[in-house]
């Protein structure tokens, strides 16, 4: 499958800038589908592959492929969904609990760690809305190490969740958001046991206890 991934999200990149004579993308098989974000029009290029259909989706002013989908069979309803960023990081969508709203982002670093299982983080939406609001990563045996969190929801991490054998141990806090952590607490079996604050902006607590790292 990320064999086929790669393969024509580089063919479909190729085709977007010259054609495959020289003519453009629409020599290409290409058709418009209305803007949906500030990236400008957008293409869809559909190939076929067996029974499998892949479309991808290519910002046309740039010619990068944003998204893919992998149709088993040709059914589009039930495609493995791949969203590609400018560096070309992969994160694939899921709606877990069936009411078409994402609430589940898995990050690869590529295509080609899709089929092993590699993921890098897992993204949620804590509000249930389809807003990606906090990541969780996992040590090597699989077990949940830590959360990042934009409590604003904007993207930008402002506290850190630290876990242990999978139970929460500190939670590191940016208030004020300007980039340093200005407040700590830790936790002992799920229960707060001492916090600790920055006042003065060294990024040092201003007591000793939850804030020593």
């Amino acid at each position: 499958m990320a064999g086929v991934l790669l393969s024509v999200a580089a063919g479909v990149a190729a085709y977007c800038a010259v054609g495959p004579y020289g003519d453009g993308p629409f020599g290409a098989g290409f058709r418009r589908i209305p803007a949906d974000s500030p990236e400008g029009t957008l293409l869809v290029h559909d190939s076929r592959i067996g029974r499998d259909l892949v479309r991808a989706v290519i910002e046309e002013a740039t010619g990068r492929v944003r998204e893919l989908r992998l149709a088993s069979g040709g059914d589009l309803a039930s495609a493995l969904r791949v969203e590609l960023n400018e560096h070309q990081g992969v994160r694939v969508p899921h709606d877990l609990d069936g009411d078409g709203i994402t609430d589940r982002w898995d990050y690869y670093a590529d295509v080609r760690h899709i089929e092993s299982g590699d993921v890098e983080r897992v993204g949620f939406s804590l509000g249930g809305d389809g807003i990606v609001d906090a990541w969780a990563f996992h040590d090597e045996r699989g077990q949940l190490a830590r959360v990042e969190v934009s409590t604003l929801r904007d993207g930008v991490v402002d506290r850190w969740e630290h876990y242990s054998d999978a139970k929460l141990v500190r939670v590191e806090a940016d208030a004020d958001r300007d980039g340093r952590v200005d407040t700590w607490s830790s936790y002992r079996d799920g229960v707060l046991t001492a916090t600790a604050t920055d006042t003065d902006g060294d990024g040092i607590p201003d007591s000793p206890g939850a804030g020593e790292r």
